[in-house]
């Protein structure tokens, strides 16, 4: 078994998706009412996304121990395409949902909410994942694994749009 403790990419993801999580919690208690529902969905989903960074190591290896002792894990394959579709599927009709419900918010609000989304439906995926996606992902791209760009691409563009719309804020509240 590997090391309970995560190495040093995780632990800047996950400071990462923390910072992010700030960010997310400040336009929280910046902004109306209505918006700030989604701001507070938002911090909590990046803050179980930090957490559940430092820990996928552990986490994915007691899933794969237990699948294993249960006898299943010869047939994973089917449960996790079925997963991988479903969730990819649901983040689509979620995102449309949003979308419609934050129709009169600012744009930044809007990009950092599907932005959100997206990052916790790879989360999902990640975890989930088959073989083949595990390859693929884990492959590297100067000296990066194509798991961290993607994550770290996706976290970049929730910290820029919730730094924009602190901005839109700050603005909107000196004028």
């Amino acid at each position: 078994m590997g090391s309970l403790l995560p190495s040093g990419g995780p632990v800047l993801i996950s400071l990462l998706y923390l910072a992010a999580g700030w960010l997310a919690w400040t336009n929280a208690d910046a902004v109306n009412r209505r918006e700030s529902s989604f701001w507070r969905a938002s911090f909590a989903a990046l803050i179980v996304l930090a957490i559940n960074k430092l820990f996928e190591g552990p986490l994915t290896h007691q899933a794969r121990a237990l699948a294993i002792e249960h006898g299943w894990y010869a047939q994973r394959q089917t449960a996790q395409i079925e997963v991988i579709v479903f969730v990819a599927i649901s983040c689509l009709i979620i995102a449309g949902v949003l979308l419609f419900l934050t129709k009169t918010f600012p744009a930044a609000t809007q990009i950092a909410l599907v932005g959100v989304l997206m990052l916790l439906g790879f989360g999902i995926i990640r975890d989930a994942s088959l073989h083949q996606l595990d390859d693929l992902i884990a492959r590297r791209i100067i000296g990066l694994k194509v798991n961290w760009i993607l994550e770290l691409a996706g976290i970049a563009l929730v910290l820029s749009v919730s730094e924009w719309r602190c901005r839109l804020t700050k603005r909107t509240m000196s004028d």
